[in-house]
């Protein structure tokens, strides 16, 4: 990725410290000054502070004059504030920390950084512009069709023309009743420069909503989804680099000029240009110009999963995008997400199970009712288990079934699976051996080189990922594109 000035995609303000003038609200008369700065970090949570004798301290009023205990807090569900540059900034959810009666702490959930944003009543959005790492690796095509240059054993040093040609396709467009959504490129180039020439593209998602949206919506229904279904596709824990919001207005108002920058925790405000170099070394699940995925229908379809409470998607879903863990960690997560995912697909059946077996517990127990001793009865009745036993086993042999290349084989060809048939317990077959090394890494009981578990880890993350893009509706080709074997 390319970084600093060859990069198109700009954020409106840098993370750094800035000097602020905060103005709160003081129970319908005018707002109150106060100084203070503000702190926009990447991949973090802003941080304001407050200074002086507008510090809104609580004080008590006695026989002794005034006094005040610290630390005193409060909340704002806004607050706004102007910086030395003339940008507007919004906080949203504020704890106020006041420390002394001087100085206070603010801790926002997030920041925006606009113009002319300050005393906006209606804060909700109909515009959304994100960038994904990979984004461009998925979108599958590139932003110039061809390239030429001089070549000829005749020509002089310099001489000649070099040519580019703009790749229209490059800009990708699906709608709905909800949006339009777009996968295209920032681009910029050199003009006017005899001694330098240079163009750079930035690929960048961009959502039109057809009814506003609050920031939360935004954020839980369009940034978020897209984050994950990118880093499922590619095979890695991307990073949101840049979110641009645009804050919703009359016919006729300047959109641009309502457009906001988002400083929040997992948005690291960094953009990148695309390098040829990335995109050819990687290997996702698919690319969505050469396979004709719809983006908007997989990014729909993360939303509706989770409205269902899917428990894949509260697993395995969601770890996505959270840095490496631990292969032991990684281990029990997805052995988890597999048993969660193979319930859901089978309640019916499971259901079905539970009330054969609760019948024949009660007739069990009826029929032993007047033929054993009263402390007996109680035991059976307390011990007899109430559900029908399940089998791990069975459910990782139908999890891998399901998909069209089964991982068995390439699972009991590893180092950590194949000591395990040497075990005393003696497994059966993959299945059984998974159960067991998930039950003595989650109950402590036998550890594992951490590199045997990762590499199991690896083929089972693939697996997770085939079912993930099963249930957003992708074909076989996309499966088998991540259960191949990677090098």
């Amino acid at each position: 990725m390319a970084s600093g000035n060859d990069i198109p995609l700009k954020v409106k303000l840098d993370p750094g410290e800035y000097r602020v003038t905060w103005y709160l609200p003081d129970d319908g008369r005018p707002e109150v000054a106060v100084t203070g700065d503000l702190e926009l970090r990447g991949n973090g949570y802003p941080l304001g502070r407050m200074y002086g004798s507008e510090v809104p301290v609580e004080w008590k009023v006695g026989d002794g004059g005034s006094s005040a205990g610290f630390p005193q807090r409060k909340f704002y569900e806004r607050l706004r504030g102007k910086l030395v540059s003339g940008l507007d900034v919004i906080l949203l959810s504020v704890e106020v920390e006041i420390w002394t009666h001087d100085q206070a702490i603010l801790i926002p959930r997030a920041a925006l950084v606009g113009m002319g944003i300050g005393k906006l009543e209606d804060l909700v959005f109909d515009w959304i512009k994100v960038q994904v790492t990979a984004q461009d690796v998925v979108a599958g095509v590139a932003p110039l069709k061809s390239i030429t240059f001089p070549s000829g054993a005749n020509l002089r040093h310099l001489e000649g023309t070099w040519t580019v040609e703009g790749n229209p396709d490059s800009s990708q467009e699906w709608d709905d009743e909800t949006a339009k959504f777009r996968l295209e490129y920032d681009g910029s180039a050199t003009i006017g420069d005899p001694y330098r020439h240079r163009m750079a593209f930035s690929p960048v998602a961009v959502v039109e909503l057809a009814s506003p949206a609050t920031f939360d919506e935004c954020i839980r229904d369009w940034v978020t989804p897209l984050h994950r279904v990118i880093s499922l596709a590619s095979g890695h824990s991307e990073r949101l680099t840049y979110l641009l919001l645009g804050i919703a207005g009359q016919e006729g108002d300047d959109k641009r000029a309502r457009r906001v920058q988002v400083y929040g925790n997992g948005i690291y405000q960094e953009p990148y240009a695309s390098r040829y170099e990335d995109i050819a070394r990687a290997d996702p699940a698919f690319r969505v110009k050469i396979d004709g995925i719809p983006l908007l229908s997989l990014v729909q379809e993360w939303r509706n999963l989770e409205l269902q409470q899917h428990p894949f998607m509260e697993t395995f879903g969601s770890a996505l995008i959270v840095p490496d863990l631990h292969p032991r960690s990684r281990y029990l997560l997805l052995i988890q997400a597999f048993e969660g995912l193979h319930g859901y697909q089978n309640s019916a059946e499971e259901e079905l199970r539970r009330e054969h077996h609760a019948q024949k517990r009660a007739l069990v127990l009826g029929a032993i009712r007047l033929s054993l001793y009263k402390e007996g009865r109680r035991f059976l009745d307390k011990y007899l288990m109430k559900t029908p036993p399940g089998s791990l086993d069975a459910r990782l042999r139908q999890i891998f079934a399901d998909l069209p290349n089964n991982p068995t084989d390439e699972l009991k060809a590893l180092p950590l699976i194949q000591a395990m048939f040497g075990d005393a317990r003696r497994p059966t077959d993959v299945g059984h051996a998974l159960r067991l090394i998930r039950n003595d890494l989650s109950h402590g009981s036998k550890n594992y080189d951490a590199r045997e578990v990762n590499e199991v880890v690896i083929v089972l993350h693939r697996v997770a990922r085939a079912h993930l893009l099963r249930l957003l509706g992708c074909d076989d080709a996309a499966l088998r594109a991540v259960l191949q074997p990677r090098d």
